[in-house]
């Protein structure tokens, strides 16, 4: 049955309006037709008429009566204990629910008032889905695609062997999160303020710009060029150290409409890394070398992360405060960023 009709025939039996129509004329377009009124900043009253005798029986219905009974009864349901407005009628039990209210049963017309009013059987996928957005804890899956690189001094590396290629340099990330909301008694309003905490893994691949790669001598970073048999340099199509990570981030999320606002910090342990080249050998064929190491990488990350959104819009930014080499390394302090979209 349509979400209309459930509406008419729900205002029907609930408040004794004159009502004679089966749901199958309802749901046949051809015999009915609906009065739409919009009204405030989202409020909607569908009336179903079958032929004109319904309008002259519309004239005699007391809508500020109407009205009147419809807010007792939304006050009685938040007046309850449990939340639950039971209403008897000759055509069968309704329950109007203001609280994350959990019920038993196949046939149980569940009305949540909310911001809008959910219609339909609490139970199966409906009452699931109803649960579900009711519930102060969520699980969530993020994405996170854009691109990374390091600061020194708060710039980022220019004339220098481990200057970036900016495009070159991206950065994933997956987080299974949870969400949960600070006030229970609000679970069911969509804004509010939210902890978001769990578990991630993410990728940094550094690019250079330059031709030469990132090599690990004697405990120490050095850039060295590919040289070939007739002692000239190869031209590296692509340079680039990668550093996996397994995440623990943590935000503070701030959510009013559509949009959104979070701040928090996050910890990283390193994973695995390598550097990885790409270039036309002596004989003129795509050579790729990969090489495996800890590059002297600090091994334990931590840092801020930020995001913003509007609609289904949200973008990230993530920034590390400790180096991202080790002291001894030979390279000098790097902060490592990252930033984009959040899918």
């Amino acid at each position: 049955m349509k979400t209309v009709t459930k509406i008419a025939i729900l205002l029907a039996v609930i408040f004794g309006m004159n009502f004679t129509a089966s749901a199958g004329d309802f749901d046949n377009k051809a015999k009915v037709d609906s009065i739409v009124i919009n009204f405030g900043k989202g409020g909607r009253m569908v009336l179903m008429v079958k032929d004109a005798s319904d309008l002259e029986a519309l004239k005699a219905i007391d809508f500020d009566k109407l009205i009147a009974e419809m807010s007792a009864y939304i006050d009685s349901a938040k007046k309850s204990e449990n939340g639950v407005l039971i209403v008897n009628t000759e055509r069968g039990e309704f329950k109007i629910y203001t609280e994350d209210v959990e019920e038993e049963g196949d046939d149980i017309l569940v009305v949540e008032i909310n911001k809008g009013i959910y219609i339909g059987k609490a139970s199966g996928k409906d009452k699931w889905e109803l649960k579900r957005e009711q519930r102060r804890t969520q699980s969530l899956t993020d994405i996170y695609i854009g691109l990374n690189g390091y600061l020194e001094d708060g710039e980022t590396p220019s004339g220098s062997d481990y200057e970036l290629r900016p495009l070159g340099s991206r950065y994933f990330e997956i987080d299974f999160k949870y969400e949960t909301k600070f006030r229970k008694k609000d679970s069911k309003k969509k804004g509010g303020l939210f902890l978001n905490y769990g578990l991630g893994f993410s990728w940094y691949n550094f690019m250079l710009d330059g031709n030469k790669r990132f090599q690990e001598i004697d405990d120490k970073i050095v850039f060295e060029e590919i040289i070939g048999r007739d002692g000239d340099s190869f031209s590296l199509d692509k340079t680039k150290l990668t550093a996996s990570y397994v995440t623990i981030p943590m935000m503070l999320m701030f959510k009013k409409d559509k949009f959104r606002f979070g701040l928090g910090g996050y910890a990283a342990y390193r994973l695995g890394s390598h550097t990885k080249v790409k270039y036309k050998d002596d004989d003129n064929d795509w050579t790729k070398d990969k090489d495996f190491g800890n590059f002297n990488l600090t091994n334990f990350r931590y840092g801020l992360q930020t995001e913003i959104g509007v609609s289904g819009l949200t973008l990230f930014g993530k920034y590390d405060l400790n180096s991202l080499f080790t002291k001894n390394s030979g390279m000098p302090e790097l902060n490592a960023f990252a930033f984009g979209i959040r899918l």
